[in-house]
């Protein structure tokens, strides 16, 4: 069979999921402003936060360049999912990059994903996980300024010098992709970093709703995208977010065992169509739609 050509995606969308982290989504947003190649829209899927993330999210997209879509529903637990979903059926680029509001983009995120894209293909990205008292330091301005990807800035920040040296930070585009194309494990959708087609997310009928715990949706989100033919491909070091640190919580047993069930289940049935999805009525939402800023 002759390969299939490589069509470019002719737009972008870019989700971002967030809950009542207002000053970690504030410097995510900011690196969107920043973009080489912004995208052609961008979604926030709230799942219940409070009045001042919607003051963060006005504030930057009165700034931007392209239109901003908040979504959000009342909290009921944690129900990324859900949001997520609703976020992917309004989308309408027919290209998605996932993420998360903790997460700052580099300069060339976007870029990197529309040139990386391939048909029948998902991309799977990581990120720099930023200690506690680094997070704390990082400002807008930084983010503004593209300096915070500076390994000699984040060492001005408090960034170890050792880890001031990580690959992931000062890896080129041709580094990063042969030290991708040397990671022959399974590559794993991620919430944090990933991108496909809409048209996959939407014939796998989205995240599996029935996943009420941060464990493994994603990574069974793209299995389901495996078994509907696509492959995944490892993007970790020619991508680049800088991982805002949170606390985690408690950690909930039964619920992950919950999930890694979930997970074996598709695995082993190979199913592509998620049992409760983007597809379902799942509940009322609002809606603020932010037209882009004149230039």
């Amino acid at each position: 069979m002759p390969a299939q050509p490589h069509t470019a995606p002719k737009r972008v969308a870019v989700i971002l999921s967030t809950f009542n982290q207002p000053l970690h989504l504030q410097r995510a947003l900011a690196g969107y402003l920043r973009q080489l190649r912004p995208p052609d829209e961008l979604l926030i899927a709230d799942d219940g936060s409070g009045e001042e993330t919607r003051a963060v999210v006005a504030a930057i997209a009165a700034q931007s360049s392209f239109p901003v879509t908040h979504l959000r529903h009342d909290h009921d637990g944690w129900r990324k999912p859900v949001i997520v979903n609703r976020a992917i059926a309004a989308a309408t680029a027919d290209y998605v990059i996932l993420s998360d509001g903790d997460c700052i983009p580099r300069p060339d995120f976007v870029a990197a994903h529309l040139r990386l894209a391939r048909p029948r293909t998902f991309l799977a990205g990581g990120d720099f996980r930023l200690p506690p008292e680094v997070t704390a330091a990082v400002s807008v301005a930084d983010v503004l300024a593209g300096a915070v990807f500076q390994p000699s800035r984040l060492r001005e920040l408090g960034l170890p010098p050792r880890r001031a040296k990580a690959i992931k930070l000062r890896a080129g585009p041709r580094l990063g992709a042969l030290l991708d194309a040397l990671n022959l494990s399974p590559a794993r959708m991620g919430g944090s970093n990933a991108s496909t087609w809409r048209d996959g997310l939407l014939a796998v009928n989205g995240l599996d709703e029935r996943f009420r715990f941060p464990c493994k949706e994603d990574v069974e989100m793209g299995q389901r995208l495996r078994h509907l033919g696509f492959r995944g491909r490892h993007i970790r070091h020619q991508t680049l977010c800088l991982h805002l640190h949170h606390e985690r919580g408690y950690w909930d047993y039964a619920r992950t065992a919950d999930n890694l069930r979930m997970l074996r289940e598709t695995v082993s049935s190979r199913r592509t169509y998620a049992p409760e999805g983007l597809s379902r009525t799942s509940g009322p939402f609002t809606v603020i739609r932010y037209a882009s800023a004149p230039s």
